[in-house]
């Protein structure tokens, strides 16, 4: 899902993918928050594997991951 060059993946579509993959393989709804919240922790137990890209209006829009969790 990452962009080849970058690595920077669409924390947009990030979202979407993962709320549409809990709900079609473990039937469980979740809501953007609840992921946005799972980024965020992992971004505090391992904050040098995960960083954001902001857009220019200032919103985080890009995720870049620096190895797999």
């Amino acid at each position: 899902m990452h962009d080849r060059a970058t690595g920077m993946a669409d924390i947009d579509a990030l979202i979407d993918w993962c709320c549409i993959k809990m709900l079609s393989e473990n039937n469980i709804l979740i809501k953007k928050e609840d992921v946005e919240d799972f980024l965020n922790k992992i971004r505090t137990y391992h904050p040098s594997k995960i960083r954001y890209h902001l857009n220019g209006k200032g919103k985080i829009s890009y995720l870049i991951l620096s190895e797999p969790l």
